[in-house]
């Protein structure tokens, strides 16, 4: 009962730590706020399902209590990194003057190869855990690779759905937009592009 209780406290110590800075990154690497959220959108659809299906798994299968960090941190890395390929490719493609219909297309065709093949191999590497004795370590190959398949299907069919509906307000909230805004708002002309 200890370890679980200090594996929550751990646990959200490191959510607390770790979102922030991820946000911050992602601001960064898209220059949009609105872009840099798509990732943690499909990161926080894919920890809940993630967990769903280990406590369903629970039930017929000894897990240990560490599932839940390594599947929220990895569930955290990965949907970010899956969604990064996606929503860089869409806005490249926009950038080059396809239709939102063509540049999701395009994004999926092209990104999306990379994402499931990365998360074939991620998952197959986790499911070599299956084959230790110690019920420990095969609950970390079971939750490893449950994270994996839902950060690939979030990425791959929710990700490219929200693309589609966005368009080109994917580069809302821009931070060369805000900047302006801030500038014009002290009476400042824009800054030059």
């Amino acid at each position: 009962l200890d370890s679980a209780e200090a594996s929550e406290r751990d646990l959200q110590r490191a959510e607390m730590v770790s979102l922030p800075i991820a946000a911050i990154i992602l601001i960064g690497v898209f220059a949009s706020v609105l872009a840099a959220g798509l990732p943690l959108l499909v990161a926080g659809l894919a920890i809940p399902s993630t967990l769903a299906l280990i406590f369903l798994v629970s039930q017929t299968v000894e897990m240990s209590i560490y599932v839940l960090n390594i599947a929220t941190m990895l569930g955290l890395a990965l949907a970010i990194d899956y969604s990064l390929f996606l929503v860089s490719r869409f806005r490249e493609e926009l950038r080059r003057g396809r239709t939102v219909a063509e540049a999701t297309e395009r994004a999926v065709a092209t990104s999306g190869k990379a994402v499931a093949f990365s998360g074939l191999a991620v998952a197959i590497g986790l499911s070599g855990l299956l084959l230790f004795e110690a019920p420990a370590i095969v609950s970390i190959g079971i939750s490893g690779a449950l994270v994996v398949a839902c950060s690939v299907f979030y990425a791959l069919t929710f990700l490219p759905a929200v693309l589609g509906m966005l368009g080109h307000r994917v580069n809302a909230l821009s931070l060369g937009g805000l900047f302006d805004a801030v500038r014009r708002r002290l009476g400042r002309p824009p800054a030059a592009v």
